[in-house]
């Protein structure tokens, strides 16, 4: 007995049995591809812990550069900068910029005396990283000025993410040598 509900059902199972089988042969004859390591070269036990990580210095990073001629330190002078701008922040952290005071000129550590002033009450801040990067050196008649980019991540407060921070620092001091003074500071981004 020819049935038409049993013709029809045969029919969707013959039709579901090729397709099969031609998916199968399809995925058979694909070529093989390895997985991807989309994690090769990083600990993922570290991924999502820049909160807790101590502080980095990256002197290795800077771009490389031919001595020299004037006998000028560049190294020195970059360490000094970071170590600089790690003093400021210990500075306005304790809301007491005085230590700071004849190594930055009058105008900015007024400008800088407004901003602690501002500043809604004390605050600790940590450095998890810093990069110094001298951009430009100009000697003049009677001074020389050093234009510094310092750029790493700074955490306000005793948790949370830390923030890119970028600034220019705009340095000078006496032809003869002699100690740099601090006379200005442009945050970038």
């Amino acid at each position: 007995m020819n049935h038409p509900s049993l013709l029809y059902g045969a029919a969707v199972a013959a039709f579901a049995a090729i397709a099969l089988w031609l998916l199968w042969w399809r995925v058979r004859r694909a070529p093989r591809v390895p997985p991807r390591d989309w994690a090769r070269g990083y600990d993922l036990t570290q991924i999502g812990q820049e909160s807790y990580q101590p502080a980095q210095r990256f002197e290795g990073l800077a771009p490389a550069r031919p001595p020299r001629v004037d006998g000028f330190d560049e190294a020195a002078f970059l360490a000094q900068a970071r170590q600089r701008y790690l003093d400021l922040r210990q500075a306005l952290d304790a809301g007491d910029l005085r230590p700071l005071r004849d190594s930055t000129a009058p105008e900015l550590y007024a400008s800088l005396q407004a901003a602690l002033g501002r500043r809604a009450g004390g605050g600790r801040s940590e450095v998890v990283t810093l990069q110094a990067l001298l951009l430009e050196l100009l000697s003049r008649d009677d001074e020389q000025r050093a234009s510094v980019e310092l750029a790493g991540l700074v955490r306000e407060g005793s948790w949370g993410g830390a923030q890119p921070v970028r600034e220019v620092w705009q340095l000078v001091r006496p032809a003869a040598g002699g100690d740099w003074t601090l006379v200005g500071i442009e945050a970038l981004g």
